[in-house]
């Protein structure tokens, strides 16, 4: 369960997200993750202005999904870790060399765009460790992060421009 945004997000017997404004009105499934048959929602993570839930079919996985307050529709984040987004963002590549990571995070990131990037690197519950914000004709052709002092466990990085956002989940292994 997790409270965000004046929503409350969580999980029925159903095992499918759900989110409530606290009326019976304002309460519904946010989407039907396994048409046939139970979900298993769980971990419900608020970064910036979404909220994150892992969501899978029994023996079959989880898959990391986002919820936006303003649709409250529930997008898989994908298998590489990208957030789908706008067509403008599709102009902004970001690739991580290396994942699993140990000692440094380094990144390629193409930005085909006048706007700034921030570049931030978060724990997993959305707790920036690292910001750092580039001019795209002052992008260096890597960006790299020491994680050597951060245990293991599951990182974020996240590439924002002026109107979209790339949300990358890194694991770091001792």
């Amino acid at each position: 369960m997790k409270e965000a945004h004046g929503r409350l997000f969580f999980t029925l017997e159903s095992d499918e997200p759900h989110v409530s404004n606290g009326t019976a009105a304002g309460t519904k499934q946010i989407a039907n993750i396994n048409p046939s048959g139970a979900a298993v929602a769980r971990v419900y993570m608020e970064l910036g202005t979404h909220v994150f839930f892992f969501a899978g079919a029994p023996g079959l996985g989880r898959e990391l999904f986002k919820a936006t307050p303003c649709n409250l529709c529930a997008v898989p984040v994908g298998f590489a870790g990208s957030v789908p987004a706008p067509e403008s963002v599709q102009q902004t590549s970001v690739k991580v060399l290396g994942n699993p990571v140990t000692e440094s995070l380094v990144v390629e990131i193409l930005a085909n765009s006048n706007s700034p990037l921030t570049i931030e690197l978060l724990t997993r519950n959305g707790f920036v460790l690292e910001k750092r914000r580039i001019q795209p004709a002052d992008l260096p052709p890597r960006i790299t992060f020491d994680v050597r002092k951060q245990p293991a466990g599951l990182l974020l990085l996240r590439v924002r421009t002026h109107n979209a956002t790339k949300l990358i989940k890194i694991a770091k292994v001792d």
